[in-house]
């Protein structure tokens, strides 16, 4: 952050990713300075956008990697369970996404985590559906969470729920696509906003077992990261400022 433009420490809860050594893989952080996150339902736009932003950019910056995920039938993930079903809705995005009165100089802008996850499909296929759901933590058709003690404390929803210090959820704001070739390297790239960077550690501490319980999630035998950072994306308020220095 540039020191003597209103900026004179940077966003509160600002931090690297922690590498963390889990019990089924480790989590790897990759070295990344800037972020471009484009979405829409044209292909062809958003390559003409990333083509046109790598224009400008020239040679200021190295690309550690380009990720062009897609829509997998209705909004699945390669695992074949619907991705995001817990995902704030309406004026609660803003809530969970956006960084609020607690860090007024950043205010609107939203801490980023990114990571890109290699799944091993042919070993969850080799499960039942039933295994799978207990995997995930709800069933594979409609997305319903399991209920009781059918829900596990080791299913991959159960792990990634955080109450907060007043007993409500930390939620987060998922933009994750799948992505890959069906005769190559494919899984999920994770992408996901929040107002406190300090949940993306809480969440995967609980999937990797270095949690308080000790306990790990069980998807995470079926997937595992190879690229990770946590990135601040500013508000539009602040890129005003920034381009008029």
């Amino acid at each position: 952050m540039i020191k003597g433009a209103g900026w004179p420490k940077p966003p509160l809860h600002l931090a690297d990713l922690n590498p963390i050594h889990g019990k089924a893989s480790d989590v790897p952080r990759t070295p990344a300075d800037v972020l471009f996150h484009i979405g829409s339902t044209r292909h062809d736009l958003n390559f003409e956008l990333a083509r046109t932003l790598l224009a400008e950019i020239g040679d200021l910056a190295e690309i550690a990697e380009e990720v062009t995920g897609f829509c997998y039938l209705d909004s699945r993930d390669l695992t074949g369970f619907i991705d995001g079903t817990a995902n704030p809705k309406g004026r609660e995005r803003a809530a969970a996404g956006l960084i609020g009165r607690e860090d007024r100089a950043f205010a609107g802008g939203s801490y980023v985590l990114i990571q890109r996850y290699v799944h091993n499909l042919d070993a969850w296929s080799r499960l039942s559906a039933m295994r799978q759901e207990a995997a995930i933590g709800r069933t594979k058709n409609n997305s319903i969470e399991l209920a009781g003690k059918k829900k596990l404390s080791s299913a991959h929803i159960s792990r990634v729920e955080i109450d907060g210090p007043d007993g409500e959820e930390l939620a987060i704001v998922c933009h994750s696509m799948p992505y890959g070739a069906a005769s190559g390297e494919k899984g999920l790239f994770f992408i996901a906003y929040a107002k406190d960077a300090a949940i993306f550690h809480a969440m995967l501490a609980r999937m990797y077992g270095t949690g308080n319980d000790g306990l790990s999630d069980r998807l995470m035998a079926f997937t595992k990261p190879v690229t990770g950072a946590i990135l601040f994306a500013p508000s539009l308020a602040t890129l005003r400022q920034l381009s008029r220095l």
